[in-house]
């Protein structure tokens, strides 16, 4: 049986690099955090942010706003 977790991609799949050498920005959403959210084998969404971020990401949404600027700072520093 499938799961969300087997929809997770491992690493880049050369879009975000593309967008950027195309002049574009590349926003994701939504990342949840509750119950009903997914998790994609992340042990919380700020994990899973802080991995888009690593990924290049330029911007998220979030319905977690204060996970969003964890992993925000945690990956940028600031």
């Amino acid at each position: 049986m499938l799961t969300d977790v087997d929809r997770r991609v491992d690493g880049s799949t050369g879009v975000i690099e593309l967008a950027h050498q195309k002049g574009l920005l590349v926003h994701t959403w939504t990342f949840r955090g509750d119950s009903a959210g997914y998790d994609f084998g992340f042990k919380d969404v700020k994990s899973e942010i802080e991995y888009h971020i690593k990924l290049g990401i330029d911007g998220v949404f979030s319905d977690f706003p204060a996970a969003g600027v964890a992993a925000l700072k945690s990956v940028r520093g600031n």
